[in-house]
């Protein structure tokens, strides 16, 4: 009896906790007003199981008015591409950012979208921080 002793391709990556990584968004190394998107797989609404290269700089969309603020949606189209979804912009008439009205999340785009990840942006921001993002994936981390 001999013992398998070369591990399957991607386990490295697996024990790293990596495979939770996938399709994340994320601010850039260096802040300003765009977002990383992580590499991953994913299975489009055709049914086809796809590879996402990753993308380096998405470009995030802030509001016109200093006092306004609002959701940009990072996803993936159902052909692979990355595309950042802007919502409308809501005036904001408190001193914090954190009272009502809050704004919405955008709607998807007919043809399929998978929804990653929302930046809640404001108009004086100039750069995206891990705070501004927040985490859309449905995949949760299972134990067997």
């Amino acid at each position: 009896m001999s013992l398998i002793t070369t591990p399957p391709p991607g386990d490295s990556f697996r024990r790293e906790g990596g495979d939770h990584a996938n399709l994340k968004v994320t601010p850039q190394d260096d802040p300003n007003l765009s977002v990383k998107l992580s590499a991953g797989n994913y299975w489009n609404l055709s049914g086809q199981y796809l590879e996402f290269a990753g993308a380096s700089s998405i470009s995030i969309s802030r509001p016109t008015g200093a006092n306004q603020t609002r959701f940009v949606m990072i996803g993936l189209d159902d052909v692979g591409n990355a595309q950042a979804v802007v919502g409308a912009a809501v005036v904001v008439t408190t001193s914090s950012y954190d009272l009502p009205p809050q704004p919405e999340l955008p709607d998807t785009p007919s043809g399929g979208f998978l929804p990653l990840g929302a930046v809640r942006v404001k108009g004086t921001d100039t750069q995206i921080l891990d705070n501004h993002i927040f985490d859309l994936r449905t995949a949760q981390k299972m134990t067997f």
